[in-house]
């Protein structure tokens, strides 16, 4: 890896649906080189609930970003439960050495934590919001620097911890030269429905930009045929691309100002509850540059007519 790079892996693993809830799902992870004298250890554990009644999704305007760089996080909270969600209390941890520029909706600094707090009276059945928070990154954070942020959620009626969700952005020295527009329309869209999403991948570079490639993990509630749905046509091992499978696009050479747009007519599935938060994942590749660009697509399901 050369300075200032980093690299993500994403492992989209299955849970077995025979784990009893509460069981905590532990994952140490090891990373190695036989430039350094020691290894970077971790673990990540994961409690198993299989009976939500809330969902919490989160995602950031941009990544990578740059030393001194302005972003928003986005919080989404959903209620799948038959009755309000009450003394909703959602929090987050930003980035160190992030300063906060604007806290949306209410929002305010926990004095003895430092973590933004909301707290909402209730989330109606069937029912989501969002709130945001914008901040400037540290002038001083060094390319290949992680910076993470993480957001909680409890409320009544629920376990100690209803929800939880990380966000992973990294620093890079530099303007990238890849960027990435993602929408998803209609917002919120009913289930059985039609969503289409839009990817414009730009190269803003003074060069030409290799191998690029764009990835799309389908969400649990979505499927589109590869070839009608999809334009270009998608790859993504089958003629359906339903749940979690990961459709691909190789986009080769990017010229310098030119723009790829790619669209998906994806079908909500009809048993989709209101207060679902539809979420995906989005990630763009090139061979000659040292990340990616991330970023996430949530779009909240109301109640059909």
């Amino acid at each position: 890896m050369a300075a200032g790079e980093s690299r993500t892996i994403t492992i989209n693993a299955l849970v077995s649906p025979n784990v009893l809830a509460g069981t905590l799902i532990s994952v140490p992870i090891r990373v190695t080189s036989p430039d350094v004298i020691d290894n970077v250890s971790l673990s990540k554990v994961v409690a198993v609930n299989n009976s939500p009644i809330s969902q919490l999704a989160m995602s950031v305007s941009k990544d990578p970003v740059v030393p001194g760089e302005s972003l928003v996080y986005q919080f989404s909270i959903g209620n799948l439960d038959s009755t309000a969600l009450t003394d909703v209390e959602l929090r987050t941890a930003l980035p160190v050495g992030a300063t906060v520029d604007v806290i949306g909706e209410d929002g305010f600094v926990d004095s003895d934590t430092g973590e933004i707090v909301w707290n909402i009276e209730s989330i109606g059945v069937g029912s989501t919001l969002q709130r945001e928070v914008s901040i400037t990154v540290a002038s001083d954070a060094v390319a290949g620097e992680i910076l993470t942020a993480r957001a909680e959620l409890r409320h009544d009626g629920g376990v100690a911890l209803d929800a939880s969700a990380e966000q992973a952005t990294t620093v890079v020295a530099s303007e990238f030269p890849i960027t990435v527009d993602l929408s998803a329309t209609p917002d919120p869209v009913a289930a059985g429905d039609r969503l289409l999403y839009e990817i414009t991948v730009s190269n803003i570079s003074a060069v030409p930009v290799d191998a690029v490639g764009v990835l799309f993990r389908v969400p649990a509630e979505l499927s589109f045929i590869f070839s009608t749905d999809a334009e270009p046509n998608a790859a993504c091992g089958t003629t359906v691309c339903s749940a979690n499978l990961e459709a691909n696009w190789a986009l080769g050479t990017l010229a310098v100002g030119d723009s790829v747009t790619i669209t998906i007519d994806a079908l909500v599935s009809s048993d989709t509850s209101a207060g679902t938060l539809i979420t995906a994942p989005v990630r763009v590749t090139s061979s000659d540059v040292i990340d990616h660009v991330n970023r996430i697509s949530v779009i909240a399901v109301e109640a059909g007519e």
